[in-house]
């Protein structure tokens, strides 16, 4: 029992740290083993390698990555605690927040991120960020507080 309660610790430890890395950017995986280091690396590069192309799925990318889609389904789950196509969904999504914050309009971001219309893009983007891409333009064109000197 201890064993197993260790074993879940060091899990829930490592979504844990790369959810964190996810929002700061940071390049450590300290808790990942060089392996899994690896296979995300290439799973990014996979992705954005095809962010574009709506019909990129689950099965193309395992394909990519030389497994088959039940050994990747539990490889992701396992390390960073998201199904493939939750971490397709969400690299896809931060590019959408970089190409906003460039000025592209909502359709453009749709078209470029590899979504097949922009509600579903809209859809997805609420679920993720908390807000309808159009609100997250709008709150990136207000004045930032400074306070005076």
């Amino acid at each position: 029992m201890l064993n197993m309660r260790r074993l879940l610790t060091i899990q829930e430890e490592r979504k844990q740290h790369y959810a964190e890395k996810e929002t700061k950017g940071a390049d450590n995986y300290s808790l990942l083993t060089a392996a899994d280091e690896k296979l995300l690396q290439r799973a990014l590069n996979c992705v954005q390698n095809n962010i574009n192309n709506a019909g990129y799925t689950v099965e193309l990318l395992s394909r990519d990555m030389g497994m088959d889609r039940t050994g990747l389904y539990r490889k992701l789950v396992h390390i960073i605690g998201k199904t493939p196509t939750i971490f397709i969904r969400s690299i896809r999504l931060k590019r959408a927040t970089q190409l906003l914050e460039e000025g592209f309009t909502v359709a453009e971001v749709a078209d470029r991120v590899g979504f097949n219309t922009s509600s579903y893009l809209t859809k997805c983007f609420q679920e993720e960020f908390g807000m309808p891409p159009s609100q997250y333009v709008a709150s990136l064109k207000q004045p930032k507080n400074v306070p005076d000197k």
